[in-house]
């Protein structure tokens, strides 16, 4: 990790501990308003003993949420300071990646507009290997041909976790594979408007003119394309066909279930604060509970490909774990649909697949 990205998780990791301390004492203190209550037939002089206690504990949380807070203030300089000039962005090293990712599907949208820990976040953009693919590189790609194929990754994931065999499929198409990062956590409108503005200057800079993109999304990816599609790039008029794999569009039956829990737990005392501390999950997470995003429209062919963890009996309630099959097979009537169904395979398999190998070999015709 480098310097500043050092100094933000310094400072992340102070205001986490002073976010889950304040919970705690939260909590603390509910509980000892339901003893207070319970204690009122007997009087003040019971209930004055709990009353000091509680007192005592909210100031012991208060020191020690603000002593979280001032220790990651001063600590971050520091931790820069004494950081190797030489040290690289954790944002390109492969063992770093995966936890960046967790980081921002969780709490990105907040991360992204809090300039203290913002440098954890990573503006979307076209990566290779983990390595960042700028705008301006493009015009020296050698393998760069006249159709692309987009991978976008769902939340918590990144580049990296697209199979190898996917990528082969399209070179061996003559297509060009690129991939995108992002920050998961952010609402998925925003993602979408990031991706529009990145394919227009993508099909602006390529090296040969574009005839044809096909985009791949896997999961929220897939939600994310919808948005973009919606955008106002002239680039749409260039997508031929899009790719979705386990995308919630009618959306997540977990992040349902988590919307009920939490306001049951809500509603009372003393859970109520752990679900507000569950309720600062990120916006791109609460966006998966209704798949509330642009409508496909008319034009590139859509291809959906469902997994399930067992027969179609099951499929429609289960789906593939965390997207149930109905939910991942739903777009208009108006939209010219292809639908895959993959039994026995999980969410994450969708990433590597070999059927899907053929549903990219299919769209891509001329291998």
């Amino acid at each position: 990790m480098d310097a500043p990205e050092r100094s933000a998780l310094v400072r992340a990791t102070g205001a986490a501990v002073a976010r889950v301390t304040r919970t705690a004492g939260d909590t603390h203190t509910a509980i000892l308003g339901v003893v207070q209550d319970a204690l009122a037939p007997f009087g003040p002089a019971v209930q004055l003993p709990v009353a000091a206690t509680g007192l005592v504990a909210r100031a012991n949380y208060a020191t020690v949420s603000a002593a979280a807070r001032a220790t990651a203030a001063v600590g971050a300089p520091v931790v820069a300071s004494r950081t190797p000039p030489d040290a690289l962005p954790a944002s390109t090293q492969p063992g770093s990646v995966a936890w960046l990712a967790a980081l921002s599907a969780a709490f990105g949208d907040r991360m992204a507009t809090d300039e203290a820990v913002a440098t954890l976040t990573v503006p979307m953009a076209l990566r290779h290997e983990g390595a960042l693919v700028g705008l301006d590189t493009l015009g020296g790609l050698p393998e760069a041909r006249e159709r692309l194929v987009v991978f976008v990754h769902g939340l918590g994931s990144h580049e990296s976790m697209w199979s190898r065999e996917y990528l082969a499929a399209v070179r061996s198409c003559r297509a060009t594979p690129m991939a995108v990062r992002y920050t998961t956590g952010q609402a998925i409108a925003v993602s979408g408007a990031e991706l529009d503005l990145l394919l227009e200057e993508v099909v602006a800079r390529w090296p040969v003119l574009v005839r044809g993109i096909v985009l791949v999304g896997h999961s929220m990816g897939g939600l994310v394309i919808r948005e973009a599609l919606a955008g106002e790039g002239s680039w749409r008029g260039l997508v031929t066909d899009v790719v979705t794999l386990g995308t919630p569009h009618a959306g997540a039956p977990l992040e349902r279930a988590a919307r009920r829990m939490l306001a049951v737990a809500g509603a009372r005392p003393i859970t109520a604060p752990l679900a507000a501390l569950g309720d600062e999950r990120s916006a791109g997470i609460k966006d998966l509970a209704f798949g509330d995003v642009a409508t496909p429209g008319p034009g590139a062919a859509w291809h959906l490909v469902a997994g399930s963890l067992g027969g179609r009996a099951v499929a429609g309630r289960l789906g593939d774990g965390m997207v149930s099959l109905s939910s991942a097979f739903a777009v208009p009537d108006e939209v010219t649909a292809q639908r895959v169904h993959l039994q026995g395979a999980d969410h994450m398999a969708l990433l590597d697949h070999g059927e899907v190998v053929d549903v990219i070999r299919g769209v891509l015709g001329s291998c």
